[in-house]
């Protein structure tokens, strides 16, 4: 059985690792805003980054960025994926992704479907090996 001593040194040690997260947390998510907003090319708020870029709510942003409450993990790997930024995977305690499978997968939506299926048929193609000699070719000597 814990002693209070022990449970008491748990839990500020838990507090620490939360408080220290949240900064952390909510230093990442100022950095990003401000990208999202320069390749925005305008001046945007938070309820547009978190809505429009995030994809939550406003009052779900606000208080992940405030400390009130905590980012979930698969909070954290959307924001990883809607954002491109690998470091909200090591908050999340996940294994990062390939920073370009990452753009891929948020980019996807954007194309279109015979788009889709173009990329889908060049990815068969070269996991097959039949453009070797054509992609052998094409570098320089």
């Amino acid at each position: 059985m814990l002693s209070l001593l022990q449970v008491s040194i748990e839990y500020i040690n838990k507090i620490d690792y939360i408080i220290n997260m949240d900064t952390t947390l909510k230093e990442l998510l100022t950095e990003n805003f401000l990208k999202w907003q320069i390749a925005q090319k305008e001046t945007k708020t938070q309820r547009e980054f978190a809505e429009e870029c995030l994809d939550i709510h406003k009052v779900t942003f606000s208080r992940i960025y405030n400390g009130k409450q905590p980012a979930t993990k698969s909070m954290l790997v959307r924001f990883a994926e809607k954002t491109g930024d690998p470091r909200f995977y090591d908050i999340a305690g996940v294994p990062s992704v390939d920073p370009l499978l990452s753009y891929v997968s948020r980019s996807w939506g954007d194309l279109s479907e015979a788009q889709q299926h173009k990329i889908k048929e060049d990815i068969e193609t070269y996991l097959k090996g039949d453009d070797e000699e054509e992609t052998l070719a094409e570098l320089p000597a």
